[in-house]
């Protein structure tokens, strides 16, 4: 295993226990995905999203060997503000290593598809409490693999130590 392997390991991990102590708005709908499509929306999507709001999503398909991501419409959050330290309505996309790739935010934004390499990716939306909600975002994530789908050694290890530590954090927090 590489040093930049076991980094970016180690960085989804730790993305995976902070994840795990903080709490995320009920209507923002499931945070963990792990089939190898899917769609993701802001809430209430496509109606304008609520304010307040601070939603994680964490897509992580085992065994892929990268991610893309295809936009179903413009990227449409809050006019106003463009600003994280004055407020506004951002949403953030980070790769596995933790090193952010996007941060969006504006009206009608219109966002390029991407694909990224590796089996994670990460995205955060967060709304201020001022200024008028956009529609959100809706995208469609594909998982693709370079040995046609089949979980190699390396990726049934990596699912097993997974396992070991998820059930590890269980056992932790039921004990505190």
């Amino acid at each position: 295993m590489t040093v930049m392997r076991a980094v970016a390991y180690f960085s989804v991990f730790v993305s995976v226990i902070l994840s795990l102590g903080t709490a995320q708005n009920d209507d923002c709908g499931p945070s963990t995905f792990t089939n190898k499509e899917g769609t993701i929306s802001s809430p209430g999507y496509p109606q304008p999203y609520k304010r307040d709001t601070d939603c994680y999503y964490n897509i992580t398909v085992w065994g892929a060997s990268s991610i893309s991501v295809h936009w179903n419409s413009a990227v449409d959050l809050e006019k106003e503000a463009c600003n994280a330290t004055l407020g506004g309505d951002f949403l953030y996309i980070t790769l596995s290593n933790g090193t952010q790739m996007e941060e969006l935010c504006g009206a009608n934004r219109t966002q390029e598809d991407f694909t990224v390499e590796g089996d994670s990716l990460f995205f955060r939306f967060v709304t201020d409490r001022s200024g008028a909600a956009g529609k959100g975002f809706s995208f469609q994530y594909t998982a693709n693999y370079s040995n046609g789908g089949d979980l190699n050694v390396f990726s049934v290890s990596k699912m097993f130590i997974w396992l070991l530590m998820v059930a590890f954090l269980n056992a932790c927090i039921n004990n505190a």
